[in-house]
């Protein structure tokens, strides 16, 4: 590393998602107060203004823009490529950061043992946990344990439920060799010596690969369930055959790369069936789901609670999207009888921690959002995607 490195760099690969970004964006900005961030957005040709946005209103990134999408591990690669930093953080553009994160990421790589990636406690916008926050390596016999449903039989049990790492809870400091890329941080050091994202992997699977050979290369990835972001998980990713195809694929990729030379060529086969008939089912639930998305029709929202602590951003979007309550975020649970108001939107300069405990408190009671009072922008998370509600003091829904 050079002499002018940085504490931590944070990549960041967008594709057509402006509005989740913004507010990405914005909270990596509190988090970065106080700690020596380079910041990297790599935007693979989205085509809604995204690079000019960036260029105009968030001018201490560093934006790469690509002419065609070139796919989310190359896209990761050409920022990597640039970091500084000791530590490097790779994000999704539909994540949202507690204020104290990088420099939390940074204390645990400057205290870590074992020296692998690190992963955290993930929840979406419904307040709901992510399994794939922890998972053990993807084997046969662990992924026909997930494949099947078995593992729902023993969610805690270290053999059942091996792809979740069944046998510790969502809120435990434990190993973990199998990492999610909507939120990965490891060392630049580690990153010299075991490689970058392998870009024959256009998207999906990159991730398994890359934290299985960080794993490989360490003492193992460890996954910290008290450190907690918000992953509005499926919004960057579009509800589309070919992208199911690149979940697939990516499958028979990593199979046969690390499973083949173990098994006989019957096994393989049987593998290799497997994975076509997860393809092919989960291609019809697709379809149904497209269909279904044709018939949904966006509600009203008519009494929208904004939770701050700021009344003048209260008074703001009240007078936008309101009624708008001015709660402090350590007094959360003072917003009661949530079934008054059509969404709960949090400040996302509040303290993000506390909004997402309140929000596995009330999971799924209402849905949730965020609001930014520099953008003046708001959006809810509802039936899978972020509805832009607020926007420039303009009532959108």
């Amino acid at each position: 590393m050079e002499n002018n490195q940085t504490d931590i760099s944070v990549v960041i690969v967008s594709y057509k998602c402006l509005s989740v970004l913004r507010m990405a964006l914005v909270a990596i900005r509190n988090a970065a107060n106080g700690v020596d961030a380079d910041i990297y957005v790599v935007d693979n040709a989205s085509g809604d203004g995204t690079v000019e946005y960036l260029k105009n209103n968030f001018s201490w990134v560093n934006v790469i823009e690509n002419k065609e999408n070139v796919g989310f591990s190359r896209a990761n690669n050409q920022a990597l490529s640039q970091c500084r930093g000791r530590v490097v953080l790779v994000l999704n553009p539909d994540t949202i950061i507690p204020r104290s994160f990088l420099r939390a990421v940074v204390d645990h790589f400057d205290n870590a043992n074992g020296k692998g990636a690190l992963g955290v406690q993930m929840t979406d916008g419904t307040g709901t946990y992510l399994k794939e926050s922890k998972r053990g390596y993807p084997g046969i016999s662990a992924s026909f344990c997930k494949l099947t449903g078995l593992w729902r039989l023993a969610p805690q049990s270290a053999r059942l439920n091996a792809y979740y790492v069944g046998q510790y809870g969502k809120n435990d400091v434990c190993r973990a060799p199998i990492l999610s890329g909507a939120c990965m941080a490891f060392s630049h050091t580690l990153m010299q010596q075991a490689g970058v994202f392998d870009e024959s992997y256009f998207m999906y699977g990159e991730d398994i690969d890359l934290s299985w050979r960080y794993n490989l290369a360490s003492d193992g990835n460890d996954y910290r369930g008290d450190m907690q972001i918000v992953h509005f998980k499926g919004i960057s990713t579009p509800r589309r055959l070919r992208y199911i195809r690149y979940f697939y694929n990516a499958m028979v990729k990593f199979a046969r790369h690390y499973e083949s030379p173990k098994h006989f060529i019957l096994t393989n086969m049987f593998v290799r069936i497997g994975i076509f008939f997860g393809y092919m089912f989960a291609s019809v639930k697709c379809l149904i789901l497209k269909m279904s998305d044709c018939f949904h029709h966006s509600r009203t929202l008519k009494r929208v609670a904004l939770a701050t602590a700021d009344i003048k951003s209260a008074e703001a979007f009240a007078a936008g999207c309101g009624p708008a309550v001015a709660v402090d975020t350590v007094s959360l649970d003072t917003l009661s009888k949530l079934n008054l108001y059509s969404a709960v939107v949090f400040d996302v300069d509040a303290d993000i921690e506390a909004v997402i405990d309140f929000m596995k408190k009330n999971r799924k009671s209402v849905p949730f959002g965020f609001y930014s009072r520099t953008e003046q922008f708001a959006f809810v998370y509802e039936n899978n995607d972020c509805r832009v509600i607020f926007d420039k003091n303009k009532t959108i829904a």
